[in-house]
Formats: C-alpha cells, sequence, structure tokens
C-alpha cells in the first residue's frame, strides 16, 4: 500500500495521516500480535503471553518511532512543503521522500535509528529487554541496510563531487 502525503504543517492531522499510511503494516502485525498472545495464553501461561505482547507491541512502536524519526528532519528541512510516500506491506515500512541535499539526507538517514537509540538508553534503566528492542535499530547503520546505504552513498557522492573540482 503506498500513501501519498502532502502536509501543509505539522500537526495532529498529519500525524493521523501519517498512521493511516502506516495501517497495512500495523493491523497486521496488531493482528499477528493479538493471535500469537492468545495461543500463549491457551496453551502455557499469562505470564508468558504478557511478556511476549510487551515485546512484540514495543517493537511495533519502535518501527513507528524509527520513521518518524526520518520525517521530522524532512518536514523541518523542506518546511512541511513537499509531499512523501508511505510505503507499508506486511513486513515493510518506509518513507519514500524528494531528493534534499547531500547533508540534509545523511541527517535523515542518521535519525531513525539514532531516535530509536536514545529512548532506548533511557529505558533501558528500568527494563533492559524492551531497551534492547529500540537500541537493535542501530543495525541499520550497517551499509547493505536501507539507512546505512543511504549515508554511504550520500558519502561517496559528495567525495566524488569534490575529487572532481
Amino acid at each position: 500500500m503506498i500513501t501519498k502525503i502532502t502536509p501543509r504543517r505539522f500537526n495532529v492531522s498529519l500525524f493521523a495521516n501519517i498512521i493511516y499510511g502506516m495501517r497495512n503494516f500495523l493491523i497486521f502485525h496488531l493482528s499477528l500480535c493479538l493471535a500469537v498472545f492468545a495461543i500463549i495464553v491457551v496453551f502455557t501461561n499469562a505470564s508468558l503471553g504478557n511478556f511476549f505482547l510487551m515485546i512484540y507491541l514495543n517493537f511495533i512502536l519502535s518501527m513507528i518511532l524509527h520513521e518518524f524519526g526520518h520525517l521530522i528532519p524532512y518536514l523541518w528541512f523542506t518546511k512541511c512543503r513537499q509531499f512523501f510516500i508511505i510505503r507499508s506491506g506486511l513486513f515493510e515500512l518506509s518513507i519514500i521522500t524528494k531528493e534534499t541535499s547531500r547533508l540534509q539526507n545523511i541527517i535523515i538517514a542518521i535519525s531513525g535509528p539514532t531516535i530509536c537509540a536514545l529512548v532506548g538508553l533511557a529505558i533501558i534503566q528500568t527494563n533492559l529487554l524492551i531497551g534492547l528492542v529500540y537500541c537493535s535499530h542501530l543495525v541499520n547503520f550497517y551499509p547493505t541496510l536501507q539507512d546505512g546505504e543511504n549515508i554511504l552513498k550520500n558519502l561517496i557522492r559528495g567525495r566524488k563531487k569534490h575529487e572532481s573540482i
């Protein structure tokens, strides 16, 4: 499912449209979460089901936070004047934006995993496992994954332009 969103300003309506654009991902994962929770409770015990529910719901929230981490600097750089597209599938949640400058692309790519890691570091003090769920987004800096690839492409693109001058 692809949803095109044209922001006018950052407000509750924009937030609701973004969540609506993520609906396929959210509906699938919340349904899966509740089904597995029910199976665990029926065949084992409620405390294990609650543990699974806590981990999985925080995983979904961390994915949403990750994408908002990319979106907030993009909206700030473009002053809410350019549209963006939310691609939402069963196992995919991504935001497609118009091209910005090289430095802005790097900041946008870094901000998604970084905001999750900062939230994870704050949560680790109270719950280690939930904090690690959020900190696991640091894996996205690996160059074969989308965020790491974007950072690397923009760094290389900038060096090639600089070398040719």
